[in-house]
């Protein structure tokens, strides 16, 4: 919904990163966040502009529906991870960086007590966004079962009849390319009926 051409999904088992062992990072090209978009759709929980371009049943440049308004994706890190960091610019010249270290919501803490790194840097960067999870948890389930898992997972989600033109999803894991558009292949070669239409 952000009006991306492409999304680069890239999984790193070994990693060493500031929240801990292994990172995902998601990066697209998309329209980028404000700081006033950070707050309402990332910052603060089940508070979305999404809900209300819906709600008027408005559509995106490129004539998408907004997903996400619930805030669930942002929870989903949680569970992932121990840190999120979002670097992002609307390519107004600033570089947008937020941190969430999701290991400091204990129970029983005050979510106002619970720091949430922001920073501005000036950046002569393109539009898009870059979400980083840092810190993976369940490391040895992501170094057996995780290729597999990711790559089938993802090719789920992309139409088996053709690519999207408008948008392309890549994927690596641990540095090997991930064919997402191979699987769709070989389902269509399994029917046992096919028709051409003109």
């Amino acid at each position: 919904d952000a009006d991306a051409e492409w999304c680069k999904v890239s999984i790193d088992t070994s990693s060493v990163t500031l929240g801990g062992i292994g990172q995902i990072s998601i990066e697209d090209n998309g329209d980028g966040m404000t700081e006033d978009a950070i707050r309402r759709g990332w910052l603060t929980i089940s508070d979305s502009p999404k809900r209300e371009f819906k709600r008027n049943n408005r559509l995106t440049e490129k004539g998408r529906t907004p997903l996400g308004d619930k805030g669930l994706g942002r929870l989903g890190t949680q569970r992932l991870g121990a840190q999120v960091q979002i670097v992002t610019s609307t390519g107004d010249g600033i570089e947008r960086t937020v941190l969430i270290n999701w290991d400091a919501f204990h129970s029983g803490s005050l979510l106002e007590n619970v720091p949430v790194e922001y920073s501005e840097t000036p950046s002569s960067a393109q539009k898009g966004t870059k979400l980083s999870i840092l810190g993976l948890r369940d490391l040895d389930v992501w170094k057996t079962a995780g290729r597999k898992a990711v790559r089938e997972n993802l090719s789920q989600i992309i139409s088996p009849y053709r690519a999207v033109k408008e948008f392309r999803v890549y994927a690596k894991f641990d540095g090997e390319e991930l064919d997402l558009y191979e699987i769709g292949a070989k389902l269509r070669n399994t029917a046992i009926l096919t028709y051409s239409l003109t």
